[in-house]
């Protein structure tokens, strides 16, 4: 009875046409914009409840909702506020923390330089660590960027397969322990975009197909321009695909997937989809119904057409 007058937004129980053989009758506390709950009024059996009384009773919950509208707000406002400060402070960490990291790292590369010449294991094994420390760097002063809107396109013509090999670059050596398998058109035109910012959001989701995916197991690459103007990039692994529900979940920041490998941010996927929305694009991922994860990138661009000769 409770639960229908609050859904119905009407009077339920005693003195009225529903339920009317309940002990006591329930009011909906209501205003104009807001349903806060629901008002019991339980008197006496003998008692009857006239017309003045009802208005009473009716003006009483009306006056009781308003207080409790104005306390939600007022709640709802201070939360904002104390998350808005939680943000600040996280970026200004996160931003602190990266720059003081930046002068040691190049101080480690450059040591390493200094003893490229040097055969020995623990060489080898400083530079894959200051290699990823580097990229865990590099995603946090991304994020920085982009959460305090400083990130602001550039768009000017490029051609897609030097997009997707500047990406490749910069992904690095994890990538090279998997045949990357491109389908681009031949006949693809020069596209208008910023070619660092798509570069950067595409290395992000190789760099995440090679890590999940089994050394060896080919990452695929299809894109294609659609009706209305439309980029499609497709990134498709043979990995063990996405979690459950998890098709908007990697996109979270710091999430990490079950089993992740050591030494991620679980900030690649959220830094690639912030970048793309910076070029009104997108990204989206599902799982593949022969197994592994795909990636598509949806992009609006415009496009440079050769004229054909006579």
């Amino acid at each position: 009875m409770i639960n229908w007058s609050y859904q119905n937004k009407q009077p339920a129980g005693r003195f009225t046409d529903t339920l009317p053989e309940s002990e006591a009758a329930w009011f909906p506390l209501q205003t104009a914009t807001s349903q806060m709950g629901v008002f019991g009024v339980r008197l006496s059996e003998k008692a009857l409840m006239d017309f003045t009384t009802r208005q009473s009773i009716e003006a009483f919950a009306l006056q009781l909702a308003l207080v409790l509208e104005k306390e939600h707000f007022i709640f709802a406002v201070r939360h904002a506020e104390l998350m808005e400060q939680s943000e600040r402070l996280q970026r200004t960490l996160l931003d602190s923390v990266s720059h003081e990291l930046k002068t040691p790292l190049a101080v480690i590369h450059a040591a390493l330089e200094g003893l490229s010449d040097v055969k020995n294991p623990y060489v080898e094994e400083i530079h894959t660590a200051s290699a990823r420390l580097q990229r865990v760097v590099n995603h946090l002063l991304q994020m920085t960027r982009i959460e305090s809107a400083a990130v602001q396109p550039v768009r000017e013509w490029c051609l897609l397969g030097d997009l997707i090999e500047q990406a490749r670059h910069s992904v690095g050596e994890v990538l090279d322990k998997h045949p990357l398998a491109m389908d681009i058109p031949a006949d693809l035109p020069a596209v208008k975009l910023d070619p660092n910012l798509f570069a950067q959001a595409l290395a992000n989701i190789l760099h995440n197909a090679a890590v999940y995916t089994p050394d060896g197991s080919p990452v695929e690459i299809h894109a294609a321009l659609q009706h209305g103007g439309i980029l499609a990039v497709r990134i498709a692994d043979r990995g063990p695909g996405l979690p459950q529900n998890g098709e908007e979940q990697v996109f979270q920041k710091f999430y990490r997937g079950p089993g992740s490998p050591t030494g991620g941010t679980g900030l690649g996927l959220s830094i690639s989809r912030a970048l793309l929305r910076s070029l009104d694009g997108d990204v989206k991922a599902s799982n593949r119904p022969d197994g592994g994860a795909e990636f598509v990138i949806t992009l609006p661009v415009e496009t440079l057409t050769t004229p054909s000769l006579p």
